[in-house]
């Protein structure tokens, strides 16, 4: 088995979980998500309108819009038309835990990043889940740790 393959089939066990789940659990799943690993599931996330704005928001800041990434026209166009309608949970770009996410881009230009993406997401306050790691189901994490394991 190559490094593709498994990382193909990690993928699909991370959607298929994510379809039986709902968008509370995505958001969990988003908000300890390991940016540097597959971005399959963060881009079915921002394909899939049935969202939490608070999440789009969320991985939009922490993709690192300063330096582009490869949904993020796509987040921004689909952020600012209403694509994404549910909007029960809060996220707030200059206060996630303490964390002021738009100091990170004070050097910037407001104008690159469109200004509604600044603002704050009023809802509920979700906390990070245990039973994540790096934003997978442990036990598929440690399906697809085996499975390197074995590649090795």
């Amino acid at each position: 088995m190559t490094e593709q393959e498994i990382i193909k089939i990690a993928d699909n066990k991370i959607i298929n979980y994510a379809k039986k789940a709902n968008p509370i659990e995505w958001h969990k799943m988003a908000m300890d998500w390991n940016y540097d690993s597959s971005k399959t599931f963060l881009q079915w996330l921002v394909k899939n309108q049935q969202t939490e704005k608070a999440t789009i928001l969320m991985i939009y800041w922490m993709s690192s819009p300063k330096h582009g990434f490869e949904y993020q026209n796509e987040i921004e166009k689909n952020y600012i038309s209403g694509f994404y309608t549910n909007q029960s949970l809060g996220f707030d770009p200059k206060d996630d835990d303490g964390l002021d996410w738009t100091q990170e881009y004070s050097d910037l230009d407001n104008i690159k990043i469109p200004l509604v993406m600044f603002d704050k997401i009023k809802g509920e306050k979700i906390s990070s889940s245990e039973k994540y790691i790096e934003g997978i189901p442990e036990d598929i994490f440690n399906e697809i740790e085996d499975l390197y394991e074995e590649f090795e």
